[in-house]
């Protein structure tokens, strides 16, 4: 494991402990020390024969990156320029012919950018040569049928190592590992019918529409919900549709817009429009 951003003693192996890792088989390579007590960071450019070599000794079998970015570019000065095809492909390279020489599988992590994008091959920006590489893509999105911040969805954005056809997605949580709040292990749940894409559609920040299916379902949502009452998110979902035309996507993105809030009754999530006296600030 190549790790630029957590801590490994504090983070990394509780985590794996949490996941029921057998630490005997995991080892970490990184910074080192240079005659002055200077660190010395890992770069791939210049690091790719003491990655290898370390991998052989070990046996690995997998290889995990993270992030990619952190170790990209050279101790020489050399700045990689990530919007470059040529470049990132060279960059990448050593990567490729350690999983090729050693017949293993190596995860590179890379951050989602903020902004609009709803094309889950480029959601990652910089190059497309960093999506064209790797052989499988696997997006880490938040869930869109859950209404808060912790539920997650594990889907295929791309595999060149199968047959092409719709492969499920799969939503997990992030659960404490011991009633520890600052180490969470995943605990996995239902499979989900959404693509990478669609998820990242239902997601996108398409700004303050006025018209088009966003303000069509934002006026369902003020008109179903004018009560205040709570009402499950199932039943909001099959009026949009059944009365109105409106697909989850857009009922998903109007809700964004308005005050509403949600939660969790039992096993079921419900929504309720906040009332305009109930937003006022109580002194």
């Amino acid at each position: 494991m190549l790790i630029a951003e957590d801590d490994i003693q504090a983070t990394v192996v509780p985590r794996l402990m949490a996941a029921g890792a057998d630490l005997t088989r995991v080892f970490f390579l990184g910074a080192t020390r240079d005659e002055h007590g200077d660190v010395v960071p890992f770069h791939l450019s210049d690091d790719a024969e003491r990655l290898r070599d370390r991998c052989q000794q070990v046996h690995a079998v997998f290889v995990v990156v993270d992030p990619l970015v952190s170790f990209l570019g050279s101790r020489r000065g050399r700045v990689l320029n990530t919007n470059n095809d040529l470049e990132v492909r060279k960059a990448l390279g050593p990567l490729k012919e350690l999983a090729e020489h050693l017949h293993a599988s190596v995860a590179a992590i890379r951050h989602y950018r903020k902004g609009n994008g709803v094309d889950a091959m480029e959601a990652g920006g910089g190059s497309v040569a960093f999506a064209a590489l790797v052989r499988v893509i696997v997006a880490a999105l938040p869930d869109p049928e859950a209404d808060d911040d912790h539920h997650y969805v594990l889907a295929v954005a791309k595999n060149n190592l199968v047959q092409k056809q719709r492969r499920p997605a799969y939503a997990y949580e992030i659960v404490p590992w011991q009633d520890d709040p600052d180490i969470g292990r995943i605990q996995w749940g239902r499979a989900v019918s959404m693509s990478a894409g669609e998820i990242l559609v239902a997601h996108a920040d398409v700004g303050q529409e006025t018209t088009g299916k966003v303000a069509e379902a934002r006026a369902f949502l003020e008109t179903f919900l004018a009560s205040g009452d709570w009402v499950s998110t199932t039943d909001v979902m099959k009026a949009a549709k059944e009365t109105a035309g409106l697909s989850e996507i857009a009922v998903r993105r109007a809700r964004a817009r308005l005050a509403i809030t949600a939660e969790k009754h039992g096993k079921t999530w419900v929504w309720k429009l906040v009332q305009a006296d109930e937003r006022r600030p109580r002194l």
